[in-house]
């Protein structure tokens, strides 16, 4: 049975990373939420969890069926480590 769009749940994946010294000490985590909202808390959630080693965002992409998008601009960047870093 051919799966519809409008029938399958959207899905927003998000990556928070960070540099190491060397290979073994980098790293990153990625996630998905159910809704734009819930990936940009879980950002910010995870930019907190990871402070001590200077975290980044690498990426935000929404999902759905066959389609996808990526939603990470230097814009939406910014100001969600702008919040996080209370500057």
């Amino acid at each position: 049975m051919p799966m519809f769009r409008d029938t399958v749940k959207p899905v927003y994946y998000f990556t928070v990373s960070w540099d190491g010294i060397s290979e073994e000490t980098e790293g990153s985590v990625t996630y998905t939420r159910e809704s734009f909202s819930l990936a940009v808390d879980g950002i910010k959630y995870y930019l907190d969890k990871y402070k001590e080693r200077s975290p980044y965002i690498s990426g935000l992409s929404f999902v759905q069926g066959e389609s996808s998008e990526n939603l990470l601009t230097d814009k939406l960047k910014n100001k969600i480590e702008k919040e996080c870093n209370g500057k």
